[in-house]
């Protein structure tokens, strides 16, 4: 009968005991600081409270504890045949050490996530049935080889509109180019010309070609956020969000409500960094503000609870609505403070406040 209480008593007990729960802590920590490296293993979002872990960091960290990863396929889909082509991957990623399980954790993905389902180019890589004036814009940039500028083709398999080459020898002549090392196809580092320029959004047509990229990321989001359950790295890492550019263009991405806070500092350059093409008018409207502000408190509310998968698939659309909701707030910040002469920081000024003060500034 004791021999029984005890089994049921053990049961109820702690797999470790105090001194070893220390100890593992302890060996995760040095491991951490002494043997993953900041910018390969784990990464540092601006306005974050912890770094993010990438893949490198969750392979180091199975390892470390000795912890074998099998992946299942939840639930795929793959539509070849449509107008548009839809491919999606559900994967259960599960971390055994013998036969033991330690941690399950799922993670999807699939081809309509903007970064697979679109394309930013310049205006003369718009394809020609496409109505260019209805399309999704913003501020970036293109290069061009040095010696590609210096020829300027208007002919043949790289032959470009005169227009295209005109611009960038005027901003070559204005010192408003910058040079840069970019990769021929072959892996060459080649001198090139970068300019600024406006970027057209446009459906990516050939999603086929991303099959085998959408089915690893599901199969990474699962591996990075079984990792930090099953070797309790929660306390150091959150979830690898490294894989959300912004089109893919190598930009990483910013939380929106990051993106709101640092607009405080500078929301112009915060609007500028994330390429949001500003108005070509400095006159600012009101209703432009409240707008914004109206679009971006739908987005919050609509993404708000949701899955990580699904603020991963809108992560372009919210931070393009914070970037445009922080310049609107900034250049209307800078139309008050034109008129009146002492006025609070913007800081110090919530949305409701600011429409305030703009109304009576302006009279209204």
């Amino acid at each position: 009968m004791t021999q029984e209480l005890m089994t049921v008593d053990n049961a109820y007990m702690p797999a470790l005991s105090v001194p070893q729960a220390v100890m593992r802590f302890n060996t995760l920590v040095e491991f951490v600081q002494t043997v993953m490296r900041d910018g390969v293993d784990f990464g540092t979002i601006p306005g974050t409270p912890k770094p993010t872990l990438f893949k490198a960091g969750a392979e180091k960290l199975t390892t470390l504890f000795g912890l074998t990863v099998r992946f299942n396929i939840v639930e795929q889909v793959e539509d070849w045949n449509s107008d548009e082509p839809f491919f999606y991957y559900w994967y259960r990623c599960s971390l055994l050490r013998g036969d033991r399980l330690i941690a399950e954790a799922d993670g999807s993905c699939n081809s309509r996530e903007s970064k697979y389902r679109w394309r930013w180019v310049s205006a003369q890589d718009v394809p020609a049935h496409l109505d260019i004036a209805k399309l999704v814009k913003r501020g970036g940039t293109i290069s061009e080889f040095t010696f590609a500028v210096e020829k300027a083709e208007t002919g043949g398999k790289y032959g470009k509109p005169l227009e295209h080459w005109q611009a960038f020898q005027s901003a070559v002549e204005t010192g408003t180019a910058r040079l840069i090392k970019r990769k021929t196809n072959a892996g060459k580092e080649m001198d090139a010309w970068e300019i600024d320029s406006t970027l057209y959004r446009v459906p990516n047509e050939d999603i086929a070609s991303q099959v085998n990229t959408v089915q690893k990321m599901a199969q990474k989001r699962a591996f990075v956020a079984v990792t930090l359950i099953g070797v309790n790295a929660s306390e150091f890492f959150t979830q690898d969000i490294e894989d959300i550019g912004l089109a893919g263009d190598g930009m990483s991405y910013v939380p929106p409500a990051v993106v709101v806070r640092n607009a405080f500092d500078d929301p112009i350059k915060v609007a500028k960094d994330l390429k949001i093409q500003a108005p070509s008018s400095d006159l600012v409207d009101l209703s432009e503000f409240a707008a914004a502000v109206k679009a971006l408190r739908k987005c919050e509310r609509e993404t708000s609870g949701h899955p990580p998968e699904f603020m991963q698939s809108q992560a372009e659309d919210s931070a393009l609505l914070a970037a445009e909701y922080a310049a609107s707030r900034g250049r209307l910040y800078t139309w008050i403070t034109s008129k009146v002469d002492a006025s609070p920081s913007l800081e110090e000024l919530d949305d409701a406040s600011l429409i305030d003060l703009a109304t009576a500034t302006a009279g209204l």
